[in-house]
């Protein structure tokens, strides 16, 4: 399991609690998806499990990116450097407390399962 949509099944199972139950169910359903479908609002609960998605898959190419050019440095510094480059991608829609949890709990299961 070291690919995005990995991330992406592992992070919404742990944002079950704070962003709703249904999220697992609808990220596979995202992940599912035909990519030529129109975008869904962020506050359409699919549209969540979009964004979630959309996130796993930046923090594994970053990941990958920072792995191959600085792999002399701490994996701390690595998981920091990844959070810092993936919170501007998450949309001002969603509340700072789920933005940072969201973004959060992507780096840990994107160090975790690929690092």
């Amino acid at each position: 399991m070291t690919d995005a949509a990995s991330i992406a099944r592992l992070a919404a199972a742990r944002l079950t609690a704070t962003l709703g139950p249904d999220l697992p169910a609808q990220v596979e359903q995202e992940l599912n998806a035909d990519p030529l479908d129109p975008p869904k609002r962020l506050a359409d609960p699919v549209s969540l499990a979009s964004l979630l998605v959309s996130v796993a898959a930046l923090a594994w190419t970053i990941w990958r990116d920072l792995k191959k050019d600085h792999a002399t440095r701490p994996q701390s510094e690595q998981a920091e450097a990844l959070a810092a480059a993936l919170a501007p991608s998450v949309p001002p829609a969603l509340a700072p407390p789920q933005r940072t949890l969201l973004v959060r709990v992507v780096v840990e299961e994107t160090v975790r399962i690929v690092g």
